[in-house]
């Protein structure tokens, strides 16, 4: 019995490589947006914890109205980064899924080739076996 070879297995081992190298990169780009969020997080306590120090005079009160304004202006910007890297991370994602159907497609067809292989085989076999019976039929 011959082994069974699927005709485009090195097409199909590269869109299995392309398909974890498209994951690989959602998931870096998923990675990214979660660090960020995280800085957002701690930018949210750090206002907190300057809000709930207080200013005692009006020099305090203006340094702590300049620092809240700093944070401010950073969440501003955390939030644009934040933006982006939700729409690269959605770009990433429905590049992984496209990759992800690619091989499924091929998968598909390397299936149906395995069992069509399976199909010959067994007829083969099968005439082994009706020629043998044949054979010894005659023999005896």
């Amino acid at each position: 019995m011959s082994s069974f070879a699927f005709r485009l297995q090195k097409v199909f081992e590269y869109r299995e490589l392309e398909e974890g190298w498209a994951k690989d990169n959602f998931l870096a780009k998923h990675i990214a947006r979660m660090e960020v969020e995280n800085e957002l997080f701690q930018l949210e306590d750090d206002r907190k914890f300057l809000l709930s120090a207080g200013a005692d005079n009006l020099e305090a009160r203006v340094e702590l109205e300049v620092r809240i304004q700093k944070l401010d202006d950073h969440e501003r910007a955390i939030r644009i980064l934040i933006h982006q890297l939700t729409v690269e991370e959605e770009k990433a994602r429905d590049e992984w899924v496209m990759k992800k159907q690619d091989k499924s497609v091929l998968e598909k067809l390397r299936d149906k080739a395995y069992s069509a292989w399976i199909l010959r085989q067994n007829k083969l076999e099968q005439a082994a076996l009706d020629e043998w019976a044949v054979q010894k039929q005659k023999a005896a």
